[in-house]
Protein backbone atom coordinates (compact mmCIF):
# COMPACT_ATOMS: atom_id res chain seq x y z
CA UNK A 1 0.00 0.00 0.00
CA UNK A 2 1.72 3.38 -1.15
CA UNK A 3 2.06 6.02 1.82
CA UNK A 4 1.09 9.69 1.15
CA UNK A 5 3.41 12.61 2.33
CA UNK A 6 2.50 15.97 2.53
CA UNK A 7 5.72 18.08 1.70
CA UNK A 8 7.65 21.44 1.26
CA UNK A 9 10.76 19.75 -0.30
CA UNK A 10 10.27 18.63 -3.52
CA UNK A 11 12.62 19.96 -6.07
CA UNK A 12 11.79 23.01 -8.33
CA UNK A 13 8.16 23.44 -9.52
CA UNK A 14 7.20 19.41 -8.76
CA UNK A 15 3.89 19.69 -7.78
CA UNK A 16 3.35 15.88 -7.11
CA UNK A 17 5.65 12.96 -7.53
CA UNK A 18 5.35 8.99 -7.35
CA UNK A 19 8.61 7.29 -6.28
CA UNK A 20 8.40 3.63 -5.93
CA UNK A 21 5.61 3.36 -2.79
CA UNK A 22 5.84 7.11 -1.58
CA UNK A 23 3.13 9.74 -3.52
CA UNK A 24 4.41 13.19 -2.33
CA UNK A 25 2.18 16.30 -2.74
CA UNK A 26 4.05 19.80 -2.12
CA UNK A 27 2.84 22.14 0.20
CA UNK A 28 4.56 25.03 -1.70
CA UNK A 29 2.42 27.98 -2.61
CA UNK A 30 3.00 28.67 -6.54
CA UNK A 31 2.33 32.04 -8.38
CA UNK A 32 1.17 30.77 -11.61
CA UNK A 33 -0.62 33.23 -14.37
CA UNK A 34 -3.17 32.01 -16.49
CA UNK A 35 -4.76 34.40 -19.21
CA UNK A 36 -2.79 37.50 -17.43
CA UNK A 37 -4.08 36.33 -14.42
CA UNK A 38 -1.98 35.75 -11.74
CA UNK A 39 -3.21 33.11 -9.16
CA UNK A 40 -1.66 31.40 -5.75
CA UNK A 41 -1.76 27.47 -6.19
CA UNK A 42 -0.67 25.12 -3.30
CA UNK A 43 -1.13 21.20 -4.76
CA UNK A 44 -1.73 20.03 -1.06
CA UNK A 45 -3.80 22.55 -0.02
CA UNK A 46 -6.13 22.62 -3.75
CA UNK A 47 -6.17 18.89 -3.70
CA UNK A 48 -7.74 18.72 -0.29
CA UNK A 49 -10.44 21.28 -1.09
CA UNK A 50 -11.05 19.31 -4.21
CA UNK A 51 -12.02 16.01 -2.12
CA UNK A 52 -13.81 18.25 0.02
CA UNK A 53 -15.75 19.85 -2.51
CA UNK A 54 -16.15 16.14 -4.26
CA UNK A 55 -17.64 14.57 -1.30
CA UNK A 56 -20.13 17.43 -1.11
CA UNK A 57 -21.12 17.03 -4.84
CA UNK A 58 -19.52 20.81 -5.32
CA UNK A 59 -18.14 22.45 -8.57
CA UNK A 60 -14.22 22.92 -8.26
CA UNK A 61 -12.04 25.51 -9.18
CA UNK A 62 -10.00 25.08 -11.99
CA UNK A 63 -7.19 24.70 -9.63
CA UNK A 64 -8.77 22.44 -7.25
CA UNK A 65 -9.62 20.63 -10.97
CA UNK A 66 -6.05 20.71 -11.92
CA UNK A 67 -4.59 19.04 -8.74
CA UNK A 68 -7.59 16.25 -9.11
CA UNK A 69 -6.12 15.92 -13.20
CA UNK A 70 -2.08 15.92 -11.03
CA UNK A 71 -3.37 12.93 -9.05
CA UNK A 72 -4.35 10.94 -11.75
CA UNK A 73 -1.13 11.68 -13.97
CA UNK A 74 0.81 10.24 -10.49
CA UNK A 75 -1.67 7.35 -10.24
CA UNK A 76 -0.78 6.48 -13.81
CA UNK A 77 3.19 6.47 -13.30
CA UNK A 78 1.90 4.38 -9.87
CA UNK A 79 0.00 1.76 -12.51
CA UNK A 80 3.62 1.75 -14.91
CA UNK A 81 5.42 -1.25 -14.11
CA UNK A 82 8.63 -0.17 -16.32
CA UNK A 83 10.86 2.59 -16.56
CA UNK A 84 12.50 5.55 -18.88
CA UNK A 85 16.16 7.19 -18.54
CA UNK A 86 15.97 10.12 -16.53
CA UNK A 87 17.33 13.09 -18.72
CA UNK A 88 16.23 11.39 -21.72
CA UNK A 89 14.31 12.02 -24.59
CA UNK A 90 11.93 9.55 -24.00
CA UNK A 91 11.39 10.35 -20.77
CA UNK A 92 10.41 13.87 -22.15
CA UNK A 93 7.68 12.10 -24.55
CA UNK A 94 6.47 9.80 -21.82
CA UNK A 95 5.95 12.79 -19.00
CA UNK A 96 4.01 14.48 -21.89
CA UNK A 97 2.34 11.54 -22.87
CA UNK A 98 1.13 10.95 -19.43
CA UNK A 99 0.07 14.84 -18.79
CA UNK A 100 -2.25 14.78 -22.03
CA UNK A 101 -3.79 11.60 -21.10
CA UNK A 102 -4.17 12.40 -17.83
CA UNK A 103 -6.00 16.02 -19.30
CA UNK A 104 -7.92 13.48 -21.12
CA UNK A 105 -8.83 11.26 -18.43
CA UNK A 106 -9.09 12.47 -14.81
CA UNK A 107 -12.93 13.45 -15.60
CA UNK A 108 -13.73 9.83 -14.42
CA UNK A 109 -13.06 10.56 -10.67
CA UNK A 110 -15.20 13.54 -10.73
CA UNK A 111 -17.32 11.65 -12.66
CA UNK A 112 -17.29 9.14 -9.70
CA UNK A 113 -18.26 11.59 -7.44
CA UNK A 114 -21.00 13.24 -9.63
CA UNK A 115 -19.74 16.38 -10.30
CA UNK A 116 -19.24 17.93 -13.79
CA UNK A 117 -15.57 18.90 -14.74
CA UNK A 118 -16.49 22.42 -15.58
CA UNK A 119 -12.97 23.36 -16.44
CA UNK A 120 -12.14 20.39 -18.27
CA UNK A 121 -11.46 22.37 -21.43
CA UNK A 122 -9.11 24.92 -19.94
CA UNK A 123 -7.26 22.08 -18.10
CA UNK A 124 -6.47 20.48 -21.54
CA UNK A 125 -5.33 23.55 -23.11
CA UNK A 126 -3.29 25.29 -19.91
CA UNK A 127 -2.74 22.51 -18.10
CA UNK A 128 0.49 23.69 -15.89
CA UNK A 129 2.57 20.74 -16.00
CA UNK A 130 5.43 19.93 -18.90
CA UNK A 131 3.54 22.93 -21.17
CA UNK A 132 6.43 23.12 -23.66
CA UNK A 133 6.39 19.62 -24.51
CA UNK A 134 2.82 18.90 -24.19
CA UNK A 135 2.14 21.46 -27.05
CA UNK A 136 4.98 19.86 -29.33
CA UNK A 137 4.06 16.04 -28.26
CA UNK A 138 0.04 17.45 -28.25
CA UNK A 139 -0.02 17.69 -32.41
CA UNK A 140 1.22 14.06 -33.46
CA UNK A 141 -1.49 12.71 -31.33
CA UNK A 142 -4.73 14.45 -33.21
CA UNK A 143 -6.42 13.42 -35.86
CA UNK A 144 -9.23 15.11 -37.12
CA UNK A 145 -9.07 17.53 -33.67
CA UNK A 146 -9.43 14.37 -31.17
CA UNK A 147 -7.12 13.30 -28.87
CA UNK A 148 -6.04 9.69 -30.03
CA UNK A 149 -5.52 8.48 -26.49
CA UNK A 150 -4.76 5.11 -26.56
CA UNK A 151 -1.27 5.70 -28.37
CA UNK A 152 -0.74 8.28 -25.43
CA UNK A 153 -0.95 5.26 -22.53
CA UNK A 154 0.87 2.96 -24.82
CA UNK A 155 3.83 5.67 -24.10
CA UNK A 156 2.93 6.96 -20.81
CA UNK A 157 2.67 3.28 -19.74
CA UNK A 158 6.24 2.03 -21.06
CA UNK A 159 4.86 -0.58 -23.68
CA UNK A 160 6.01 1.56 -26.79
CA UNK A 161 9.43 4.02 -27.28
CA UNK A 162 7.31 7.47 -27.26
CA UNK A 163 10.56 8.60 -29.45
CA UNK A 164 9.96 6.04 -32.22
CA UNK A 165 6.35 6.90 -32.15
CA UNK A 166 6.90 10.19 -33.11
CA UNK A 167 9.75 9.89 -35.22
CA UNK A 168 7.89 7.53 -37.13
CA UNK A 169 4.78 10.26 -37.59
CA UNK A 170 7.11 12.74 -38.08
CA UNK A 171 8.37 10.76 -41.45
CA UNK A 172 4.59 10.16 -42.09
CA UNK A 173 4.21 13.73 -42.26
CA UNK A 174 6.63 14.16 -44.66
CA UNK A 175 9.38 16.01 -42.36
CA UNK A 176 13.00 15.58 -43.70
CA UNK A 177 15.82 13.98 -41.93
CA UNK A 178 17.37 17.29 -41.22
CA UNK A 179 13.60 18.85 -39.35
CA UNK A 180 12.88 15.51 -37.37
CA UNK A 181 16.93 16.20 -36.03
CA UNK A 182 15.93 19.67 -35.12
CA UNK A 183 12.56 18.51 -33.50
CA UNK A 184 14.36 15.73 -31.50
CA UNK A 185 17.23 18.41 -30.28
CA UNK A 186 14.34 20.89 -29.00
CA UNK A 187 12.87 17.86 -26.88
CA UNK A 188 16.95 16.93 -25.74
CA UNK A 189 17.01 20.29 -24.48
CA UNK A 190 13.63 19.60 -22.57
CA UNK A 191 14.74 16.51 -21.19
CA UNK A 192 18.15 18.32 -19.68
CA UNK A 193 16.64 21.87 -18.45
CA UNK A 194 12.88 20.04 -17.53
CA UNK A 195 9.82 22.89 -18.78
Amino acid sequence: MPSITITDALEGGTLMSFDEKTLSISSKEFEIEIDGEVMRFSPARELSSAFEKLTAEKQLSFMEEYSVESLYHEHLHAQNKTTVQKGSIDEVISEASTQLYAREKYVKILSHYGVEPVNHENIKKNGLGYQTSCNMVRDFFTKDGEMQVGELINIANGSQSGQRIVENKLKNKGYSKDEIDDFFDVLDAISRNRD
